[in-house]
C-alpha cells in the first residue's frame, strides 16, 4: 500500500508540475479578452436577429449579397431584360406577319371557293369579297409605325350588303 501512496505522490507531483507549466504559459491578455468577448456578443446579437447558428447567419449574409448585387447591376439586368423584350417582340412581329400573310391568302381562297359555290347555287351575281384591312389600336404592339389591330371584313352584294366584322387582335 505505501507503494500506491507514493506511487500517486509522484503522479500528483508531475501534475502539478505540469498546470504550473501549463500556467506560466498561459497569456493573460485583457485586451485580447475584451476582443473576444465584443466578438461573443456580436455574434449572439446576429443569432437573435439572422437565425439559431452560425450557418443560417451566412445563409441570410449571403442572400443578402445577392441582393446588393443585384441592385448594384440593376442597369445590366434592366438593359439585358430589354434586349430580351425586344428579341421577343421581334420574334412575334415576324410571326404575326406570317400569320397575316397566311390570312390574306385564306381569305382569297375562301372568297373564291364561296363565289364558286354561289354560281351552283344559281346566284351568280352575288359577289362574296373578304378584306383585311388595319384599324388602329391604341393597347395594341407598335408595329411598322402605328398600334393597330387585324379586321376581317366579310362583304356579300347583292341586292343587300352585309358585314361580318371579326377581330382578331394583333398584340393583345
Amino acid at each position: 500500500m505505501l507503494e500506491q501512496l507514493q506511487s500517486a505522490y509522484y503522479q500528483l507531483e508531475d501534475a502539478s508540475f505540469g498546470l504550473r507549466s501549463y500556467r506560466d504559459n498561459v497569456e493573460f491578455n485583457p485586451e485580447r479578452l475584451e476582443e473576444v468577448e465584443e466578438r461573443l456578443d456580436l455574434l449572439s446579437s446576429l443569432k437573435r436577429k439572422y437565425g439559431d447558428n452560425a450557418e443560417d447567419i451566412l445563409a441570410y449574409y449571403n442572400k443578402i449579397l445577392r441582393e446588393t448585387e443585384t441592385l448594384e447591376n440593376k442597369d445590366e439586368l434592366l438593359d439585358k431584360l430589354e434586349a430580351k423584350r425586344e428579341e421577343l417582340l421581334q420574334q412575334l412581329l415576324e410571326e404575326a406577319e406570317q400569320l397575316s400573310s397566311v390570312r390574306r391568302q385564306k381569305a382569297e381562297e375562301l372568297a373564291a371557293l364561296i363565289e364558286i359555290e354561289l354560281k351552283e347555287l344559281q346566284m351568280g351575281r352575288t359577289s362574296f369579297k373578304v378584306s383585311l384591312a388595319w384599324n388602329e389600336d391604341p393597347q395594341g404592339v407598335d408595329w411598322m409605325g402605328r398600334r393597330s389591330v387585324l379586321v376581317v371584313m366579310v362583304s356579300i352584294l347583292r341586292s343587300f350588303s352585309y358585314r361580318l366584322i371579326r377581330a382578331s387582335h394583333f398584340g393583345h
